[in-house]
């Protein structure tokens, strides 16, 4: 028995309802991005691909789990923006219990909408992380093995890690490792070039900022190599 997938389907019915009533749903929006603008909100934009929506509706998953479609249950639909609008203010106290919840956690979505439907949904995207690492610092031993040291995040959300870079003698960063965000250290352990530089009393350099599959947050302090 031939089956259809269910995008078929909600092709199909679309395209019949726009036969029967002379009018299309407006078509889906893209492009959508997200810039964290403080902790008590972000802005969502997008790209308005119709002529005929009558309201945009962003929905907004704030637990890294699924979009849910009604207001009162989380993961939050936030209230229909204006038409031929391509951005709105989320302010994250409307969502997840009053915004108890952490920024890199929150995924958001929009759809555009008329009487005779809606959209799909554009894409999804996550907001970066906004925690900056602090204290940073590299020590090293007798024979030049480099320990790199940071203070604990409690940053969560999908796909978040924390990077390491590091340069030699005031060359380009280059990216040294990803760790787990709840890592605070890292052993810069046995590099020829770094005993080599450290030898010869160059500088050896180190940062770490927080990223997500949305994006990357502030960069910590640099940190310069010392013996201990």
């Amino acid at each position: 028995m031939l089956t259809r997938s269910r995008s078929f389907w909600a092709w199909y019915l679309a395209q019949r309802r726009r036969d029967r009533l002379g009018q299309p749903i407006p078509s889906d929006p893209s492009n959508l991005v997200v810039t964290v603008v403080n902790a008590s909100g972000v802005t969502v934009g997008w790209q308005d691909n119709s002529n005929n929506e009558t309201a945009f509706r962003v929905h907004a998953s704030y637990d890294g789990g699924a979009f849910a479609d009604t207001p009162a249950d989380p993961p939050s639909d936030i209230n229909p923006t204006l038409s031929n609008v391509t951005s709105y203010f989320l302010d994250v106290s409307q969502v997840g219990g009053g915004g108890q919840f952490e920024l890199s956690y929150l995924r958001l979505r929009v759809r555009a909408e008329n009487a005779e439907g809606e959209s799909g949904w554009s894409n999804i995207v996550q907001v970066p992380p906004s925690v900056q690492i602090s204290d940073v610092d590299a020590r090293y031993d007798e024979i030049g093995m480099v320990d790199v040291l940071w203070s604990p995040t409690n940053e969560g959300g999908p796909g978040v890690q924390a990077e390491v870079y590091r340069r030699i003698n005031n060359g380009a960063y280059v990216l040294l490792a990803t760790v787990s965000v709840t890592t605070s250290t890292y052993p810069d352990h046995n590099d020829p070039a770094v005993i080599a530089a450290l030898t010869a009393s160059q500088p050896v350099d180190y940062y770490v900022r927080v990223t997500n599959s949305g994006g990357i947050g502030p960069s910590s302090n640099v940190a310069t190599a010392h013996q201990i």
